[in-house]
């Protein structure tokens, strides 16, 4: 609608359905669901669902020891569901830093929120895990200013691998990995 300068939406609509009890649920982008449970009796019935309701999102900036940052790095923030009522919605957020070469901070946002608590945790490669929290995050709310501090340099990991066998003339290739479960930390 130009006179308003919005984009209106359908309103109401009809679906030919069995007689029966239904849930019915609406999702709109960046929105929670909106869900209600309706008879459906011979004669038909209406239903008024409620009103959608803005997701909310957390921001703030990540920095890494001068130093660190010698080729580019990638830093990723997980928001981490600590409520029932945020779990029951969605497993949280995800936002990634993009850091160029040489540069110690950036700026991040975790999108589409439900309302719940949340901690918040970061990883850069190398580096020892950041995590902050709980955070508060109201219905459709733009939490603002949630700065971690400066991560801390990791400690090394080394050791060997052995193969057991003739491995004359043959090309080998060796990938390996480290995971911390409970720090979503890896390497």
């Amino acid at each position: 609608d130009a006179s308003i300068s919005s984009f209106v939406a359908r309103t109401s609509m009809k679906f030919s359905i069995p007689v029966g009890t239904y849930t019915v649920t609406a999702n709109f982008a960046g929105y929670s669901p909106s869900s209600a449970t309706v008879f459906l009796g011979p004669s038909g019935a209406t239903l008024n669902l409620p009103a959608f309701t803005k997701k909310g999102t957390i921001a703030g900036t990540v920095s890494v020891p001068s130093n660190t940052n010698i080729g580019g790095m990638y830093i990723s923030v997980n928001a981490v569901p600590l409520s029932t009522q945020a779990s029951a919605g969605g497993s949280g957020g995800f936002a990634s830093v993009a850091l160029p070469q040489g540069q110690t901070s950036g700026s991040y946002l975790v999108t589409n929120l439900d309302p719940g608590n949340y901690l918040l945790r970061a990883n850069a490669p190398g580096l020892s895990v950041q995590t902050t929290g709980p955070i508060a995050v109201p219905f459709g709310t733009n939490v603002t200013g949630i700065n971690f501090p400066a991560f801390n340099t990791g400690s090394q990991l080394g050791g060997t691998a052995t193969v057991l066998g003739n491995t004359t003339g043959k090309t080998l290739q060796l990938d390996v990995q480290a995971w911390a479960p409970g720090s979503l930390n890896f390497g």
